[in-house]
């Protein structure tokens, strides 16, 4: 595989009814550098295999194909599809998103070369929901430039609009356990100081209803421990030592936030076991005032 200034990284997992769309949103890019499209798919068993291979057909040099021989879950086959490449630069979307602006890769491309402190850049998307209802999420009161102790706080890039630049550098051994991969590698990319560019421009539509998300526990409690695991791996991880006082801080702020969630969800005994558990780390008054506001809040709704 030759090397390209770019590799557009496409995911795909049962995905028939969009994968057209997405695939056709990618090809329309236009750009004055030569980019190449990496399809992993995770082994799907509708027709998403033979709409692919319709386009590998059409652009047997563009596609490179990365077809699961088992369904190895969206974890490993996110790490096999960004792994893959040797281009400088990588873009990322799944099977059931697609972009909007037949610029984005040049767009992004031209700032990324233009500003080496950043090691991505992410864009303005819209959420499309039932009934073809759009709506632009926009994060116009971030700064132009954020750094890792801003990210730390909450993850605002969206993944399918991202760039970023190809490192190489091995992920650690911790990642394939993650049961959310996009977050945790924007973190990696950014510890040592290399910044995060936000192109003010909406670029994307990311489909609400379908896809892995669609498939994860919706409680607010579930998606607060899975960040939690990702806070605890970094705290250990001596590569992110230089952000330890970040790090402790945002996980006692998702702590806080898995309380709440547990009071409203009516999960008691959970509720006692991590109250227990901060007032640890922080004053018995504080923690106390934060449970009763809380469970008065509840009891109000």
């Amino acid at each position: 595989m030759n090397k390209k200034p770019l590799s557009v990284c496409f995911i795909t997992y049962n995905h028939e009814k969009y994968v057209t769309q997405a695939l056709d949103s990618i090809l329309m890019q236009k750009t004055d550098f030569e980019w190449d499209l990496v399809v992993a798919d995770d082994y799907s068993t509708d027709s998403t295999r033979a709409k692919i291979l319709e386009y590998k057909a059409r652009f047997p040099e563009k596609i490179h194909l990365i077809f699961q021989e088992k369904n190895v879950g969206p974890a490993q086959n996110f790490i096999d599809l960004i792994t893959f490449p040797n281009s400088k630069y990588i873009a990322y979307l799944e099977g059931d998103d697609y972009w909007t602006d037949p610029y984005k890769l040049q767009k992004q491309y031209n700032i990324l070369e233009q500003h080496p402190d950043c090691v991505l850049c992410f864009t303005d998307y819209s959420n499309l929901y039932a009934e073809n209802k759009l709506v632009e999420v926009s994060k116009n009161k971030l700064a132009i430039k954020t750094q890792f102790s801003d990210l730390i706080q909450r993850n605002y890039i969206a993944t399918l609009t991202v760039m970023y630049r190809n490192t190489k550098e091995v992920l650690p051994i911790w990642y394939k356990d993650m049961k959310i991969g996009d977050w945790p590698l924007y973190l990696w990319l950014m510890k040592d100081g290399h910044k995060a560019y936000y192109l003010k421009e909406n670029t994307a539509v990311y489909r609400h209803g379908v896809g892995v998300s669609v498939n994860m526990v919706k409680r607010i409690s579930v998606i607060t421990l899975n960040l939690l695991q990702i806070l605890n791996e970094l705290q250990k991880d001596v590569s992110f030592k230089p952000h330890k006082n970040v790090i402790s801080n945002s996980i006692f702020e998702r702590k806080k936030e898995l309380l709440k969630s547990y009071i409203r969800e009516n999960q008691v005994s959970k509720v006692i076991s991590v109250y227990f558990e901060m007032i640890r780390f922080s004053t018995f008054i504080s923690i106390t005032k934060l449970l009763l506001f809380s469970m008065f809040k509840k009891i109000r709704s």
